[in-house]
């Protein structure tokens, strides 16, 4: 596991999605939830903003099991934080 780090979150645009793993999305195939930092020192650690943000999106337009994998993962990284 790579850590997660919780700062403010800046999602990658579009002309950079293509280039990134798709681990670092939730929705992998269609490049859609990134949640990990894209950029910087702390390039590939889970952003627990970047969770919460996806965690939203995801229940506002009906992505049933996207949301579902971002609470585990929050849970999961929150637990590690306390």
């Amino acid at each position: 596991m790579a850590g997660a780090v919780r700062k403010p979150w800046n999602a990658p645009p579009q002309s950079v999605r293509k280039k990134l793993p798709d681990s670092y999305f939730l929705l992998p195939s269609k490049d859609k939830f990134p949640y990990k930092e894209w950029k910087g020192k702390d390039k590939g650690k889970v952003n627990i903003n970047a969770l919460i943000s996806a965690l939203k999106l995801a229940k506002m337009h009906g992505y049933k099991n996207v949301a579902a994998k971002a609470q585990r993962l929050l849970n999961r990284y929150n637990k590690n934080k306390k």
